[in-house]
């Protein structure tokens, strides 16, 4: 009897093709794993001893063996087993405990011709039928388990892909000599010496050179050996290659060749293949002359280089070649280094001339066409070198320092521009007070080349009805036609009249005794506007670390800066007490400095969102309040040595002034007892910022002259621009 029943039959099929798919996936995920391990294990030991032959070998017949092993063992095995219907009920009901052996029961007595009672077999078929159509398969196999094997065995496989085409040199090169020993996939990753120009035909009695890529290793030294065509008992001579343009590239003259040589290339026992260099009776290039016309942008003229077949020029300019040949041939090209070929025409007897554009670094040589119709290599290979267009330099001559001046002198300054190809224009840009910046045009371009312009403007300080405290700030502005540059900011300080005269008056050099360091304040915002004028300047040359340093390091220079200020601003008030109302000079200074501390606060806070243009005029404003109390506090000076003799009317403003000029200088305040401990915090902090201000001026100027130095060649003398002159001496190159 037949145990056939829809469910029961329906069950057994897909508990089969469950299992059926749960090995192959499995035998799949294994396979890859170990596939992906061999790959990388293998192809490390193959790459290390991709010389010896007899490794590889043994390194082959171990992957072979080990692939053919797991494939049996996880795939083919398992495919093979055979498992009847009754073992699949078996397993049904090991996993089911609801059927209490139905299942296998009715596959054993159905499928039996002896059974007893055909209706009993029946009915416990129809019973297993039953029960056999409430279980669902993945309560036997979980078809997720499946699907995790398929994505292991993908990631294995993704995890091969991506070592074989991705993965170091180590790996993807031993896995080609593993796979492909003898095709281009393997030898492109072992070592080898590339020759130019291998086997070649070259002119009698001309200059050849002999070009070696040392490809995936490097090696000193590299040897050129050489001998006589056919002479077979003689021996090579070696000669040492010297480095080419690339690291890896080496060269070698041969001048003047007369016979045929065989040579090959050596080194680190590396060994390149052995060419010929056959020695012909044929017309060669004995001279290059090359007319170079420059892009119009560069103002300059059309230039003129015999005997020289390198060419380092603008992008954008057009190259005429003129080659001159030692005889007549029927026809020359350029032969550029990507394989673009340019026809030259009959210039003159024994001489064709082309032209090209130069647009990115390359090279190119000379093929020449006999008269016979023979077609070869007539000239050496030359470089052709795109040069950048570099941002001229611009500085002041004159004064080239910061200075100081009544309001009715006049000064004279004047800028120098240099640039490699040509100056547009130059300009000077000045602000009073740190007002709106006005333009002064010093010079434009007249001539067809200004490597070099030159301009000058005088400041009539009486035209701005300047008092004792202003300042002028002004820089200079440079461009080509391509960039622009801009000098250091430098400032001119009103003075007053007679301060000289005044001084001179004064018994015992009391209030004279500071003058070195009696603008401190004011010394120090110069450094400060200096700074935030570089940053400003640079900024876009610089990386974000190196942008957030400087501009961290002038924020902490001003923010010290005003605390500074506001304590002196504290003492004064606390020395002076209700008596401020009284001393007009003293209410003055004080406002002025209040007035600079809310500067330094509106300039703080563009400093620290890095926006240095709008932090200037703050800063500028912040400058002018400091130079103005510096004013009256002369002035104070100069009113206590008119009164030193009056007593107790004058003891109160000496004392006054010792404490402003003890804060500016920086020294121990004898009328305040502070404990030691802050005393040394404060020298300490102060010691700090200015140590960061040194390097920020120092890196920035390691910069610039470095740029400088691109731009003027070795043979160069370019100016040294300073940040703060002699270190913190003054802003702009300027000392105080």
């Amino acid at each position: 009897m037949n145990y056939q029943n829809q469910a029961i039959d329906q069950l057994i099929r897909s508990v089969r093709k469950r299992r059926l798919l749960l090995t192959i996936t499995k035998g799949a995920a294994v396979l890859f794993g170990v596939g992906t391990l061999l790959l990388i294990s293998l192809g490390y030991l193959a790459y290390q001893n991709r010389a010896n032959g007899g490794a590889l070998d043994l390194l082959r017949l171990t992957a072979l063996v080990v692939l053919v092993t797991v494939v049996y063992l996880f795939i083919v095995r398992p495919l093979r087993k055979r498992t009847s219907d009754a073992q699949i009920a078996r397993l049904v009901e090991e996993r089911h405990s609801g059927l209490e052996d139905r299942l296998v029961s009715a596959i054993e007595f159905g499928g039996s011709p002896d059974a007893s009672s055909p209706t009993i077999v029946n009915r416990l078929i129809d019973d297993a039928g039953r029960n056999a159509a409430a279980v669902r398969v993945d309560e036997i196999i979980p078809g997720k388990r499946a699907w995790q094997f398929g994505a292991l065995a993908l990631v294995f496989l993704g995890l091969g892909v991506g070592s074989l085409f991705f993965g170091p040199r180590q790996i993807t090169g031993g896995v080609a000599h593993l796979l492909a020993p003898s095709t281009e996939a393997a030898t492109s990753s072992s070592m080898r010496i590339q020759v130019k120009p291998g086997n070649s035909r070259v002119p009698k009695s001309s200059d050849q050179r002999i070009f070696a890529t040392l490809q995936n290793f490097s090696a000193e030294p590299v040897t050129l050996f050489v001998r006589k065509h056919g002479a077979k008992d003689e021996q090579w001579v070696g000669q040492p290659m010297e480095p080419s343009k690339n690291t890896s590239d080496y060269q070698f003259f041969i001048f003047n060749i007369q016979d045929s040589v065989d040579y090959f290339v050596e080194a680190n026992g590396v060994k390149s293949e052995t060419y010929k260099l056959d020695v012909v009776d044929l017309p060669y290039v004995k001279r290059i002359d090359l007319n170079l016309t420059f892009p119009a942008f560069t103002g300059l003229p059309a230039k003129t280089l015999e005997d020289s077949g390198e060419i380092a020029t603008l992008s954008g300019t057009s190259v005429r070649i003129t080659a001159r040949l030692t005889g007549k041939a029927r026809a020359a090209r350029i032969v550029l280094r990507e394989g673009t070929k340019i026809e030259m025409a009959a210039d003159s007897e024994n001489s064709f001339a082309g032209a090209l554009l130069v647009t990115r670094d390359s090279s190119y040589h000379i093929e020449l066409v006999s008269v016979d119709g023979e077609t070869y290599n007539g000239s050496n290979e030359f470089d052709i070198a795109v040069l950048a267009d570099q941002p001229p330099t611009v500085s002041f001559e004159k004064p080239g320092r910061d200075t100081r001046a009544t309001s009715v002198e006049e000064i004279f300054t004047q800028a120098k521009a240099e640039d490699d190809y040509g100056v547009v224009s130059l300009d000077l840009y000045f602000s009073v007070n740190g007002a709106e910046e006005r333009k002064v045009d010093l010079q434009r371009l007249k001539s067809d080349a200004a490597h070099a312009m030159t301009g000058a403007h005088t400041f009539f300080l009486e035209e701005f009805q300047l008092q004792p405290g202003d300042f002028i700030s002004y820089y200079a502005k440079a461009r080509d036609a391509h960039a622009e540059a801009t000098s250091d900011i430098y400032f001119i300080e009103v003075k007053p009249f007679e301060r000289e005269f005044r001084q001179s008056q004064q018994p015992g050099g009391k209030a004279g005794g500071g003058q070195q360091d009696e603008n401190a304040l004011s010394k120090r915002q110069k450094e400060l506007i200096a700074a935030t004028f570089r940053i400003q300047r640079e900024e876009p040359t610089y990386a974000e670390a190196q942008k957030n340093e400087n501009y961290n390091t002038v924020s902490l220079g001003q923010e010290k800066l005003r605390d500074d200020t506001n304590t002196l601003i504290e003492r004064i008030k606390r020395r002076l007490g209700e008596q401020l109302d009284d001393q007009a000079n003293f209410v003055k200074l004080v406002g002025n400095l209040e007035q600079a501390s809310k500067e330094m606060d509106s300039a703080l806070v563009e400093l620290k969102n890095h926006r240095s243009k709008e932090a200037l005029p703050a800063e500028h404003r912040a400058l002018q309040q400091l130079l103005r109390a510096d004013a009256i506090f002369r002035e104070i000076q100069v009113a206590f040595g008119q009164s030193a003799g009056q007593g107790g009317a004058s003891q109160r403003a000496e004392e006054l002034a010792d404490l402003f000029e003890l804060e500016l200088d920086k020294m121990k305040n004898q009328y305040e007892t502070l404990k030691r401990e802050q005393q040394q915090q404060g020298a300490q902090a102060d010691d700090e910022t200015k140590r960061k201000l040194e390097e920020l001026a120092r890196r920035q100027q390691r910069e610039l002259e470095q740029q400088q130095q691109k731009l003027m060649g070795p043979g160069g003398s370019p100016a040294t621009l300073a940040l703060f002159g002699g270190g913190m001496g003054g802003a702009g190159g300027t000392s105080y």
